[in-house]
């Protein structure tokens, strides 16, 4: 079904009366605690409640036909292996049961079918992540401050970068996939982005985009990017700005972001914007040698 988007799927393989049990289970359960059926008694559950009816619910998930249709959060596979380790994780306890919840009420309260497979897929994709960019790393000595304690004399590369990697091991992945899917389809916004594609027109050549700048260093890439925002950013809600030769405001840190993300119709200060009408940054970077990609991540995650 890779023709189908997830919003097409959904309405095929409709949920109908599929969770029906799981409602029941939770009436029953509100019946034995003398608590008013409704949304909200689902928060006096104790955790073993709570554990319970969620494993009812995720069971009964995998018992529908969607799920063997609809595309894994990780990119790869489909929802129903995202489904089966989520009830692992359950059953082992590595799961904050409470973080079901949301699910749970939408559930209880019959939601859309598609609001309902939005919060799944949110729930599940917090434990299907992929893999982590090194390897979670040791040191001697305890950790007793994070980075941005670190004063005067001490915040110094030596001293500071280790500190750095270790806040953010586990926290940087690569090879992420379902990006497109995530994001693209089946959202509100799906039909306007599909319409600037189609004005956009991009032509693709082995799997290249032909237009984009080969190389693609920094002044290339940001001439051509100025041209397609104006072109095909139509009423956006944000818009992208540099800022790569003059820092900007609202900080002591002389900071230069390559790009950067702002609402719309923001207005400079003293011919700069501020630090706190940013949304977004992003470092255009490429790499002197790929081997020292750690120390360039550090670099980046350090950000003087």
């Amino acid at each position: 079904m890779a023709h189908l988007s997830p919003s097409d799927i959904i309405e095929k393989y409709p949920i109908g009366r599929g969770l029906d049990a799981f409602r029941d289970s939770f009436r029953s359960t509100c019946a034995e605690l003398s608590l008013n059926v409704s949304p909200d008694a689902i928060r006096q559950f104790s955790n073993e409640g709570l554990k319970n009816l969620a494993l009812d619910l995720f069971i009964a998930l995998q018992n529908l036909s969607v799920a063997r249709y609809l595309p894994s959060s990780s990119g790869r596979g489909i929802l129903l292996g995202d489904l089966s380790k989520f009830v692992s994780l359950l059953s082992s306890d590595d799961v904050d049961v409470k973080s079901v919840i949301p699910l749970h009420e939408k559930v209880i309260v019959h939601a859309a079918d598609e609001d309902i497979w939005s919060a799944v897929t949110s729930l599940v994709s917090l434990r299907t992540t992929p893999p982590t960019i090194f390897n979670k790393a040791t040191f001697d000595t305890p950790l007793k401050s994070t980075s941005s304690s670190q004063q005067g004399s001490e915040q110094t590369h030596d001293e500071i970068d280790p500190r750095i990697l270790q806040e953010i091991n586990g926290c940087v992945y690569q090879n992420t996939r379902g990006f497109y899917e995530k994001y693209f389809e089946g959202r509100s916004w799906s039909a306007a982005v599909e319409k600037m594609v189609r004005a956009a027109d991009p032509q693709i050549v082995d799997g290249r985009w032909t237009e984009y700048p080969n190389p693609p260093s920094q002044k290339a890439f940001l001439d051509w990017f100025w041209t397609f925002q104006a072109q095909f950013f139509r009423e956006p809600r944000g818009t992208y700005n540099t800022s790569h030769s003059t820092p900007l405001a609202g900080s002591d840190w002389r900071r230069q972001p390559d790009l950067f993300l702002i609402p719309s119709r923001t207005t400079k200060r003293d011919g700069k914007y501020n630090w706190t009408d940013v949304q977004v940054i992003g470092e255009l970077k490429q790499s002197e040698n790929q081997r020292e990609f750690r120390k360039e991540l550090i670099w980046f995650c350090n950000y003087e």
